[in-house]
């Protein structure tokens, strides 16, 4: 079958499945435009439009084409191509701060080299601008938050406290960030699986909470509420368990982003302001005559 004839299977299918869900869309302009996404569609009749989207969205990453493909049969499509999507980001943003520190002279070392005598310079009140072309000045990338992206950002180090002369010997440290190193070397391969092992996890659960909040704005834009709806959220508030508390302490985050609200600085105060204004516009709207035909446009 050509490429062009399957393509137009593919978006009759896409047009079914996006009376459905609002995922839908047409994808044909990008499929068309690589060579290794139209090559899928050939070989593998089970594939979707969004899923062929994703395949030439990696078409510059053969295996990454192989998992979306596989996640695609298997039925873990979201999740494998969210997992792909973070770890480019991530890799990006490694790359451009190892650039910038590359750039700025500094020599970037690994996180677990990070044992005493070396140390972090905000652990022992050591500035920054006053220490930058001391001997040992380094830095590791760490992770922190950007405008509320996830970004690498540079932990500034120096690589022997002792011998620059920051500390006496006899001054070691118990603050965050110093470690002791492992005595043996079957302590630093199990320190290193299990450091492996948490940021495997941490990545997984990130992920998984893009996927599932994805879920969740789909699922609220539906016309009608599942049933006993209403139940579900008075048990939830009458329990006030500790996810509660925190989205009431936040100011909703999340319920305000799903209602099309951008973060604030002011979360707790802005964060009433805006649901406020949602109640006052719901209460509005039957007295006015509107009809709502979905509840977060009311």
């Amino acid at each position: 079958m050509g490429t062009a004839r399957r393509l137009r299977r593919l978006r009759l299918r896409d047009r079914e499945e996006d009376r459905a869900s609002p995922r839908g869309g047409p994808h044909g302009l990008k499929i068309a435009g690589s060579e290794l996404a139209a090559g899928a569609t050939q070989r593998w009749d089970f594939l979707t439009l969004d899923q062929a989207a994703a395949v030439a969205e990696f078409d510059d990453d053969a295996e990454a084409a192989k998992a979306i493909v596989a996640a695609a049969k298997s039925g873990r499509f979201e999740h494998a191509v969210q997992r792909l999507r973070d770890d480019r980001a991530e890799q990006r943003s490694l790359d451009a701060a190892r650039a910038a520190l590359d750039a700025a002279g500094v020599t970037v070392v690994a996180r677990e080299e990070m044992a005493w005598p070396a140390g972090r310079l905000d652990n022992h009140q050591l500035d920054l601008d006053q220490h930058t072309a001391c001997p040992g000045h380094a830095a590791f990338l760490s992770w922190g938050y950007t405008d509320g992206r996830r970004a690498a950002e540079p932990v500034f180090v120096r690589r022997d406290l002792v011998a620059h002369g920051h500390l006496d010997p006899d001054q070691r440290p118990t603050g965050a960030g110093e470690q002791k190193r492992p005595a043996s070397e079957e302590e630093r391969e199990e320190a290193s699986r299990q450091r492996r092992e948490v940021i495997e996890n941490n990545k997984a659960w990130r992920s998984a909470t893009t996927v599932r909040r994805t879920w969740l704005k789909e699922f609220t834009a539906r016309r009608t509420p599942p049933a006993e709806a209403e139940k579900f959220i008075a048990v939830a508030l009458l329990s006030t368990d500790h996810t509660v508390r925190q989205a009431l302490e936040a100011g909703w985050p999340l319920l305000r982003e799903l209602l099309g609200h951008e973060p604030t600085a002011e979360a707790y105060s802005r964060g009433r302001e805006q649901l406020g204004q949602v109640v006052e516009r719901s209460r509005a709207g039957p007295r006015s005559g509107r009809r709502c035909s979905r509840w977060r446009r009311c």
